[in-house]
């Protein structure tokens, strides 16, 4: 159970990171709480749109499904810059970016 709902909280913030980085393209300037906010309603949009949500994953009742959404909404945009940060790390370094940081210590 909580293997599932830690699986699926992850996939929804993966694609809430990939579309918030697709508006940050076209919209370079979007940074700080412009691109926090993006990424909220993006989350948000998509647990709507799933109908997931973290108390029904944790099969823990939950009276109101709307509410349910908005908060697994948030969780998952906040989710997904650490989903950002994780796939920074995992990318293959760049022989030039290496010897810059080689340099910097």
């Amino acid at each position: 159970m909580v293997n599932n709902a830690t699986f699926t909280l992850l996939t929804l913030a993966l694609f809430t990171e990939v579309l918030t980085n697709m508006v940050k393209n076209v919209f370079p300037n979007l940074t700080g709480i412009y691109s926090n906010l993006v990424a909220g309603l993006f989350g948000v949009f998509i647990s709507f749109g799933t109908q997931t949500g973290f108390f029904q994953l944790m099969d823990i009742p939950f009276n109101t499904p709307a509410i349910d959404y908005l908060l697994t909404g948030l969780i998952v945009a906040r989710g997904s810059n650490f989903v950002h940060n994780m796939l920074d790390t995992l990318k293959p370094v760049a022989p030039a970016r290496l010897m810059t940081q080689i340099r910097r210590r």
